[in-house]
């Protein structure tokens, strides 16, 4: 399954339900979750799931990523594959493409 947390507008609150989402379909259903942090620059989801890490509370893989075949190849492994959007950016160089 692929879920993406997406929006053109920045500080939206993208990473956090990606976050949120991925814990619960660990924690409740046991799934193999992979989150996709498609901004690499800022890297929140990447920084979290090293935190939970190292506190020890249940492994949730993550990763940052330029672009998308990449994450999805990486997700294959996973039951969940979540995108982690950009924040928002005029330049539409930098658009999350599907």
């Amino acid at each position: 399954m692929i879920l993406g947390c997406l929006s053109q507008k920045g500080r939206t609150g993208k990473s956090t339900i990606a976050r949120l989402v991925a814990q619960q379909f660990l924690t409740v259903d046991g799934m193999t979750v992979h989150i996709a942090d498609m901004d690499p620059a800022q890297g929140t989801s990447v920084k979290w799931a090293a935190k939970r890490r190292k506190a020890g509370l249940g492994d949730i893989s993550c990763a940052a990523y330029k672009d998308v075949p990449s994450a999805l190849e990486a997700g294959r492994n996973h039951r969940l594959l979540i995108f982690d959007g950009p924040r928002g950016r005029a330049d539409s160089r930098h658009r999350l493409r599907l």
